[in-house]
């Protein structure tokens, strides 16, 4: 299906609402606090501590001032879960919008501290990417560069990152949302096809598995405890 039978409208109306509703509610957080995080500049590796132990080879401990802002964050976004404008768009395609769970969170954290190859040399912005999420799924959405280059026409906002992020059988287009502001948690947003749907599940769980472990070590272990300060 080409991009000029897709209807962008809504898609594109829920993108600067989006980005509107991403800039508020930063900036609202930030304004009650004193001491805030580079996401950027700051690495995964400066609020985790991994031990050096062969016998603790994959212990890992996290900062509790980090993990307090966190949570923090994300228990504030809870009435963004309950926006009445995304009731009113007349949508014609299906929505769904999360916040990442906690054992999520910091199981993710674990995972670029120890599974990936960075070894947590790797910006906390980059790695949080996902705390809040929207997901839609639209009809004839082919992930093309026509189509997403469309998007960007017709949204006009700076900075905005969206791209094909399919691989292997994922098939979908990201889009965050950060508002040039590296002390912002960045939004994510993913754009699926229907009929993508149940392959698209498979391989989300298929990449989550990495991060089972660290969840169920999260449970049983104090992987919690301040580590660093002054970020």
């Amino acid at each position: 299906m080409s991009i000029a039978l897709v209807d962008f409208k809504p898609l594109v109306e829920l993108i600067i609402h989006t980005n509107t509703l991403h800039h508020k509610h930063s900036r609202q957080w930030l304004n009650d606090l004193q001491d805030v995080y580079n996401l950027k500049r700051s690495q995964v590796k400066n609020i985790c501590l991994s031990s050096t132990d062969s016998e603790e080879d994959n212990k890992v401990t996290l900062d509790t001032h980090f993990l307090q802002y966190m949570n923090s964050y994300c228990e504030g976004l809870i009435p963004v879960l309950y926006e009445p404008a995304y009731d009113f768009f007349g949508l014609d395609f299906d929505i769904s919008i999360r916040i990442k769970d906690p054992d999520s969170r910091v199981a993710k954290l674990m995972h670029y501290m120890k599974d990936k190859e960075e070894k947590g040399a790797m910006s906390i912005k980059k790695c949080l990417n996902d705390l809040f999420g929207l997901r839609v799924w639209i009809d004839g959405f082919d992930h093309s560069e026509a189509a997403i280059d469309h998007i960007k026409n017709l949204v006009q906002i700076e900075p905005f990152r969206i791209y094909n992020a399919s691989k292997g059988e994922y098939k979908a287009t990201h889009a965050y949302f950060s508002n040039g502001n590296n002390k912002y948690f960045p939004w994510e947003l993913q754009i699926w096809n229907p009929e993508d749907t149940q392959s698209n599940i498979c391989s989300h769980s298929i990449h989550k598995q990495g991060y089972t472990k660290w969840v169920e070590d999260y449970k049983q272990m104090p992987l919690i405890e301040e580590v660093k300060k002054d970020v």
